[in-house]
C-alpha cells in the first residue's frame, strides 16, 4: 500500500506540472490573441483568462495543501475536485470562443480532443490525490495493527468493542459448538 500510495503522489505532482504547463501556455496564446484583436480594433473579441487562471491556481493550491495538511489531506482532495469543475466549465467555453476551423494548413481551435488533453485532463489530479490518500491511509491503519502484535483480521472471537463495565471475564467460557468439538476430538 506505500508503494501505491508513493505511486500515486508522484503521478499527482507529474500531472499537475504538465496541466500547469499547459495552462500557462493558453493564458499566453489567449493574451497574445486579446492584444493582437485590441490593436485590430475588436475589443469585442477579448477573451478573459481570469477563470482559466482561477482554476489552474486552485488546483495548485489543492496540491500544496494535500502535502502540507498530513491529517487533513481531504482538504485539499476538495479543493482540487472543485478546481476540476471550473477547470470543465473553463474548458467547454473555451471551445465555444475557440471553435474548430479546417484550413488548407489543417485544424486550428480547440477541438474535443484537444480541450479534454490540454484543460480537461487536470482532472487526473484530484483522483490520484485520492488514490494517494487511501492508499496511505490503509497502510497507516496496517503498520498500526501491525505494532499492537496483531496481523490481518481479529478472528479470535472476542468482542469488538468492550465496556468500561464488562462482566465477561467474569463468567466462565461458552462451550465450543458441537462442529468444533468433533474436530478437535478427531485431531
Amino acid at each position: 500500500m506505500r508503494a501505491i500510495a508513493v505511486i500515486s503522489k508522484t503521478l499527482m505532482w507529474a500531472a499537475l506540472v504538465v496541466y500547469l504547463f499547459f495552462q500557462t501556455m493558453a493564458v499566453i496564446g489567449i493574451s497574445s490573441n486579446n492584444a493582437k484583436a485590441i490593436n485590430a480594433g475588436r475589443p469585442e473579441e477579448v477573451y478573459s483568462v481570469i477563470p482559466l487562471v482561477v482554476a489552474a491556481a486552485a488546483m495548485l493550491i489543492g496540491a500544496v495543501v494535500f502535502a502540507a495538511l498530513r491529517r487533513r489531506r481531504y482538504i485539499g482532495i476538495i479543493i482540487g475536485v472543485v478546481a476540476a469543475a471550473i477547470m470543465l466549465m473553463v474548458a467547454l467555453d473555451l471551445g465555444r470562443a475557440f471553435p474548430v476551423q479546417v484550413n488548407s494548413y489543417g485544424d486550428t481551435g480547440l477541438s474535443t480532443a484537444k480541450l479534454i488533453w490540454r484543460h480537461i485532463g487536470i482532472a487526473v489530479v484530484p483522483v490520484f490525490m485520492l488514490a494517494g490518500w487511501l492508499a496511505e491511509h490503509f497502510a497507516d491503519k496496517a503498520a498500526a495493527l501491525a505494532d499492537k502484535g496483531k496481523h490481518g483480521y481479529d478472528l479470535s472471537g472476542d468482542p469488538i468493542f468492550k465496556d468500561a463495565y464488562d462482566t465477561t471475564e467474569d463468567q466462565k467460557p461458552r462451550r465450543p459448538k458441537r462442529s468444533v468439538r468433533k474436530r478437535q476430538e478427531n485431531r
